[in-house]
């Protein structure tokens, strides 16, 4: 690699580490000790997801996005960090605690939908730029939140975990 590209590659990872905080909000965020939902988690594994999500959104000039497996928030806050107060998120999950991180993700607007995608998402409707597919890992409900997505004609799906080296998924 030449001295001005290792360079820029230097310059680009020191920006994208400040991106990722630490800032109240996430330190808020991360005591939620669910298992699940670890996009914002530290070390190699975390910065390939944050990575392709920054390049699709840059590339789609994305702002307004459906996310089903609201967790801990994270992916909104990444979103929040990338965009500032401009995007918007309709954010689905059917874990009760994930309410508490759709409200404390006050940047731009955030509308969380409580319960299972396969029975909320079919009632969803708007325009939406960008999927982040995250939820139920199970095939009928990945194939259904993915169905979805398709059927409200987003331009561009990120499916997140359909295979795991953690644990066996269902979808491949």
């Amino acid at each position: 690699m030449s001295r001005s590209r290792l360079k820029q590659a230097e310059h680009d990872a020191a920006w994208f580490l400040r991106l990722m905080g630490p800032t109240p909000l996430l330190d808020e965020l991360r005591r939620d000790d669910r298992p699940q939902g670890n996009i914002l988690n530290t070390g190699d594994r975390a910065a390939t997801p944050l990575i392709t999500i920054a390049h699709y959104v840059a590339l789609t000039e994305a702002r307004s996005f459906l996310e089903t497996g609201t967790q801990k928030g994270f992916f909104g806050y990444f979103i929040g960090r990338l965009l500032g107060n401009n995007f918007d998120l309709v954010t689905c999950d059917c874990d009760e605690r994930s309410k508490r991180a759709a409200a404390m993700l006050n940047l731009g607007w955030v509308r969380f939908i409580f319960g299972d995608t396969k029975e909320t998402l079919p009632n969803v409707t708007g325009k939406f730029d960008l999927a982040w597919i995250d939820g139920g890992h199970d095939y009928a409900t990945a194939l259904s939140d993915i169905r979805q997505a398709v059927r409200l004609d987003i331009p561009c799906i990120l499916i997140d975990d359909t295979r795991s080296n953690f644990k066996p998924s269902e979808v491949g």
